[in-house]
C-alpha cells in the first residue's frame, strides 16, 4: 500500500461510537499518507499521516489491522495502533467535546500520544497513554 492525497475535504457528519454519536465538523486536510504491506490477512501500516506539522491537525500513526476478505466483503478483525496527535486551538474549537476524551492522553499542550487496540471495531478499545 502506498497512497498519498493532498487537499482532502471531509464533509460534516456524525461518528457513531460506543459512547453515542459525535458530531464531526467539515475538515480540510492538506496531506494524507498511507504506507504499508498486507500479508496473510494482516495489514502492517508503516506510516499513517494526516495533516502537516504546525497545521490544524497532524496525526502520525503506525500499527496493524487484521483484514479478511469474505464472500460479502471485507471483515475487520483485531487492531493495534500507536498514534501521536498534534492539534491547534482552531481545530480544538471546531471539534468541541470530541477532544475531551483525549485529555488523559495529553503529553504536552495540544499534543496527545496513545496506543489503541482491540479485538474488533465493535467493542470498546483498549487505550493507553504513550510517552
Amino acid at each position: 500500500i502506498d497512497f498519498k492525497a493532498e487537499r482532502v475535504s471531509l464533509s460534516e457528519g456524525q461518528l457513531v461510537t460506543m459512547m453515542g454519536p459525535m458530531n464531526i465538523p467539515k475538515l480540510n486536510i492538506q496531506n494524507v499518507v498511507v504506507q504499508g504491506k498486507m500479508d496473510k490477512g494482516t495489514i502492517d501500516f508503516s506510516k499513517l499521516v494526516i495533516g502537516n506539522p504546525g497545521g490544524d491537525i497532524y496525526a502520525n500513526a503506525t500499527g496493524k489491522l487484521d483484514l479478511r476478505m469474505e464472500r460479502f466483503g471485507p471483515r475487520f478483525g483485531g487492531y493495534d495502533f500507536s498514534v501521536r496527535l498534534s492539534v491547534n486551538e482552531n481545530f480544538k474549537q471546531k471539534m468541541g467535546g470530541i477532544m475531551g476524551f483525549l485529555g488523559g492522553y495529553q503529553v504536552a499542550p495540544n499534543q496527545y500520544a496513545l496506543r489503541i487496540s482491540g479485538l474488533n471495531f465493535y467493542g470498546v478499545p483498549n487505550m493507553t497513554k504513550l510517552q
